[in-house]
């Protein structure tokens, strides 16, 4: 009997000890006895644990990162979550990243979804994914190459953020923040309520923010003759001071009709409001004068942004499921500019006013329908469509007079997308897995700006072949291996003949414009990797890869009837190819007695070269050399404090958009450090200190003119550090 007794106790302390619970200490003791009970091993899996078996899993290459994962650090925006991930690069100064890229691809090279769909545009562009608060979010998949069942635009990779899912128990969470840079306060209050009754599950988070920035820029610019004589040159600073307050809404409902059918509902709305500030003083030595001496403008903007998503989940039996999504999105933004250009003495030149109307709508729809086969195969195919509408309205008075269109300018685009996908998840026995897919997509878009209208269709056939090996003890190691055909659409705006001009016209600042007869780039992409997995959550692991792009679209300077134009062209191809590699382990683990650290490394380094344009340094635009990030966590012995670090370290790098164009890229250097407090066992105190080297970040571009006149930029952007003061509770 009491050996027994003590078998029951080692099974109760199994969460104590980390999630698993080998039953052979206990058998010991109920050898004993002359009738053994038969014990068998008890898995607890934790979040953690669930995150990294859901990777091992996975026939295609694919990284989850769970809740625990991305509240570590106690920042409050996704966008500075994903620049610690391995291959992940932005754009933007240090500790501000703007644009998310994979593997140094950006330009709409990498897929965003939320909840598996699309990423609804926010005037023109992808929506920042600084606007959705981390404590929104359930986990993040960063998935490396396109798999049937997403879209196939996704030459660098995917990275699908999923929002909060339904509440198995009740809970209730609270998170007050107050963010901390340049000597200004910004709160930030979230929340989650979730709960079940009966069959009803219901989940509701949201934040309420405020969010602002500072910025200090400086250019420099020069004119010089080929024999180096100084034709002209100019000085200009500039500062801005924006602030932004936001209203975040994510609630779910699923409700389970019986054992065969559950429904889900779950909207998702932003509502911003905010407005940025801005002085420009320019001087000069040589040269034309320049369009002004100061400038002063206020730029006011208000968006809202809406998302409805419905499933219905049906279970036709052995395995069978059919699932059908409808969601809905719409978008608009209003953008108010009013700017005063001056003279030295202070005489007003210009008075500029602009206005922007942004409208955005669509509408989506699949169905999926998957089932098991013979054991060992599980077969699904999709069928998928959508259309989406935006118009642009602006209109811009100069001195009370309409420049262009007196009515304004008017842009209204369409885009209609369908999709049938295949797809076989094949376990060919328990070391062995193949994924099989076949997608097929075509995309219909029309640009309209009221004098014309262009049209371009394309399809695309994009196959997929991913596979795994497992071997070793317990099979701890993988070899993955991937091909796949991917593809990139040109956006809208890139499709559109409208102008967009800049008032310090000149080669390394030219007005933009678009191409109606842009083609899409398709591109032929294969992975190579290995990983190992070990105990306590850790993982080693490395990856090649290889793209190659067809019709590559970039952005030519020309001189255009004494204004210089930037204009998107198709190239012939470009090759990309690198090495990623990622860790995660405790240094117990290799050192006996250490203390028990836990480390996060991760090193990338890519190369590039665009076919039409002449070397060096003839890499894809914004791809650096390499990027690195080297992190660290402790939990103190005999105190409730966790303390860390993270260092993010990209070098400078040259690029070459065009042969007679170079621009120099600075390095970033951003060193993060945060400390968590535990109270007690549902309220947590978190400090973070952002941004810490605070390098302000140098840039230059030099172009040589076709008369052979050289003309250099160069540029200066300050940066700041910031903290943060988080007080989280589960009530």
């Amino acid at each position: 009997m009491p050996s027994r007794s003590l078998s029951r106790h080692c099974l109760t302390l199994a969460p104590l000890l980390g999630g698993y619970l080998i039953a052979t200490p206990c058998l010991a003791a109920d050898e004993a006895t002359d009738t053994p009970p038969k014990l068998e091993t008890i898995q607890v899996t934790g979040s953690r644990l669930r995150a990294i078996d859901d990777r091992r899993d996975a026939t295609a290459a694919k990284q989850i990162y769970d809740k625990e994962e991305l509240e570590r650090f106690g920042e409050s925006t996704v966008g500075a979550i994903l620049r610690r991930l391995p291959g992940v690069t932005y754009s933007g100064n240090p500790g501000r990243p703007s644009e998310i890229k994979m593997r140094g691809m950006g330009g709409g090279y990498t897929q965003i979804l939320i909840d598996g769909e699309r990423v609804p545009p926010r005037q023109g562009r992808t929506v920042s994914l600084d606007m959705i608060p981390v404590d929104m979010i359930e986990r993040i998949e960063v998935i490396r190459a396109p798999v049937a069942e997403y879209s196939a635009q996704a030459v660098a990779g995917t990275i699908n953020i999923v929002l909060n899912e339904d509440a198995r128990k009740k809970s209730r969470g609270l998170r007050a923040v107050l963010n901390l840079e340049h000597g200004h306060a910004y709160p930030q209050l979230s929340g989650q309520l979730g709960d079940r009754a009966g069959s009803l599950s219901w989940q509701l988070s949201g934040a309420v923010l405020a969010r602002g920035q500072d910025s200090l820029s400086q250019r420099q610019s020069e004119e010089r003759a080929a024999d180096g004589t100084l034709l002209a040159d100019s000085q200009s600073q500039s500062h801005r001071r924006g602030h932004t307050d936001e209203l975040n809404l994510s609630p779910r409902l699923t409700w389970r009709v019986d054992e065969a059918d559950t429904l889900m509902l779950q909207p998702f709305i932003v509502k911003s409001r905010g407005s940025t500030d801005g002085n420009i003083e320019q001087s000069q030595t040589a040269g034309p004068a320049l369009p002004y001496a100061t400038a002063a403008e206020r730029t006011e903007r208000d968006t809202t942004q809406a998302r409805m998503m419905a499933s219905w989940n049906h279970r036709l039996g052995q395995g069978e499921k059919l699932l059908l999504r409808v969601s809905g999105n719409t978008s608009q933004g209003d953008d108010d500019t009013r700017r005063d250009e001056r003279d030295a003495a202070g005489a007003l030149l210009r008075h500029v006013e602009e206005s922007q109307r942004m409208r955005d709508h669509g509408l989506q729809a699949s169905l999926k329908w998957s089932r098991p086969l013979f054991d060992t195969h599980l077969v699904s195919t999709g069928l998928e469509g959508g259309q989406s509408r935006r118009s642009e309205h602006s209109t811009q008075l100069e001195n009370g007079v309409a420049t262009g269109n007196a009515d304004g300018d008017q842009f209204d685009a369409r885009e209609r997308r369908s999709a049938l996908y295949v797809q076989d998840e094949w376990d060919i026995d328990e070391r062995r897995a193949l994924n099989l897919g076949l997608r097929w997509e075509q995309l219909q878009q029309s640009a309209d700006t009221g004098e014309q209208r262009h049209d371009n269709r394309l399809s695309v056939l994009s196959p997929s072949l991913h596979g795994v090996w497992r071997f070793g003890d317990g099979n701890r190691q993988q070899l993955r291996a991937s091909l796949a055909r991917s593809y990139k659409a040109p956006g809208l705006g890139d499709l559109s003949p409208r102008i967009s001009t800049n008032s310090n016209n000149g080669p390394t600042r030219p007005d933009r414009t678009g191409n109606p007869d842009l083609k899409p780039e398709l591109a032929w992409g294969t992975e190579l990797g290995v990983e190992s997995y070990f105990a306590d959550n850790s993982v080693i692991g490395a990856n090649l890869f290889w793209r190659r792009i067809d019709e590559l679209i970039r952005r030519q300077t020309s001189l255009q009837d004494g204004r210089w134009v930037s204009r998107p062209l198709n190239l012939s191809n470009a090759r990309t190819a690198g090495i990623e590699l990622d860790s995660k382990f405790r240094l117990s683990q290799l050192v006996d007695g250490a203390p028990e650290i836990d480390f996060r490394a991760n090193y990338s380094r890519f190369v590039s070269k665009v076919a039409d344009i002449d070397g060096p340094d003839n890499r894809l635009d914004d791809q650096p050399d390499q990027v690195l990030n080297l992190g660290a966590d402790y939990r103190l012995p005999g105190l409730p404090l966790s303390v860390g670090s993270n260092f993010n370290w990209t070098p400078g790098y040259n690029v070459r958009p065009a042969n007679n164009q170079l621009n120099r890229i600075d390095a970033k250097r951003v060193l993060d450090l945060f400390a968590t407090w535990t109270i007690d066992r549902g309220t947590r105190l978190r400090l973070t200190l952002g941004n810490v080297l605070a390098n302000s970040m140098d840039g230059a571009t030099r172009y040589v003119l076709d008369n052979g006149v050289i003309r250099t930029d160069l540029s200066e952007d300050s940066a700041y550090r910031s903290a943060s003061l988080a007080l989280e509770m589960k009530l």
